[in-house]
């Protein structure tokens, strides 16, 4: 395939047509090697094409492939203007796994604590389908603690030094999250919402200031008396009830209250 005189449409019905077949991994490899230095070069003009792409149910595919493959080989080269583009490719994804896609290559190109933010401002100003999505995004932001050997648990006392101060280096980023959830849920009537951030809320009083803690028994309270199963499920889970786990229902993408 010689896509040296293509334009990046043409790459791009290239890289849809060769996924899912069996020449795929010969194809892609070849694509990326004809078209990964320009990426990393890439023009205003350029950026604009992959900005507008990730605005495309299809095309956004090829950017995923793209900003992927700059992430594992040069990911300080990823381009700081795609970094917005991608955060908001995040948040209206609708496949709460397919968003691991762009939130990843942020985090690997310009940090936790940048995608965090970027992520909790939609949770705190968002429309209430951009508050389900962040919120959904904001699960392939965590900081990961990491483990060496076999341990008694996997709590952070445990893990290895490194991860530990990575992990106390955004304390604030999570402890702005915890608050940011368990307000948002109580004040939020949002079934969407709700549902988004049930299984992440903190339950626990000693993890909030003072001032948010009479918040807790109202959440709660909300969640087990509410009319959607899955958040009356979801909350029995956090209180150890209940073990097996639902998946979260689909997100509607026109569901805005």
């Amino acid at each position: 395939m010689d896509t040296r005189n293509n334009s990046w449409d043409d790459y791009c019905v290239s890289y849809l047509a060769a996924r899912g077949t069996d020449l795929a991994d010969k194809t892609l490899k070849n694509l990326w090697s004809e078209t990964g230095q320009r990426f990393l070069s890439a023009s205003e003009e350029d950026i604009n094409w992959f900005i507008q792409a990730l605005r495309d149910e299809q095309r956004k595919l090829f950017v995923v492939f793209m900003v992927n493959k700059v992430t594992k080989s040069a990911p300080k080269r990823l381009k700081e203007r795609l970094f917005s583009p991608l955060i908001r490719a995040a948040v209206y994804e609708i496949n709460p796994s397919f968003n691991r896609s762009f939130v990843e290559p942020c985090v690997i190109a310009f940090g936790h604590r940048l995608v965090n933010e970027a992520l909790l401002e939609f949770v705190e100003h968002g429309s209430n389908f951009e508050k389900a999505g962040a919120v959904n995004a904001l699960y392939w932001a965590q900081v990961p603690l990491r483990f060496d050997r076999e341990v008694p648990s996997f709590s952070k006392e445990y893990a290895t030094p490194e991860s530990q101060a990575v992990y106390d280096a955004l304390a604030d980023i999570q402890l702005c999250k915890r608050c940011l959830f368990l307000r948002e849920f109580v004040k939020n009537s949002s079934i969407e919402v709700r549902r988004s951030i049930i299984p992440s809320l903190v339950l626990d009083p000693l993890l909030y200031p003072d001032e948010l803690r009479h918040l807790i028994p109202e959440a709660i309270a909300i969640a087990k008396t509410h009319s959607d199963s899955y958040i009356r499920h979801r909350i029995e889970v956090q209180l150890g009830t209940q073990s097996l786990l639902q998946a979260l229902p689909p997100r509607n993408p026109n569901y805005q209250t």
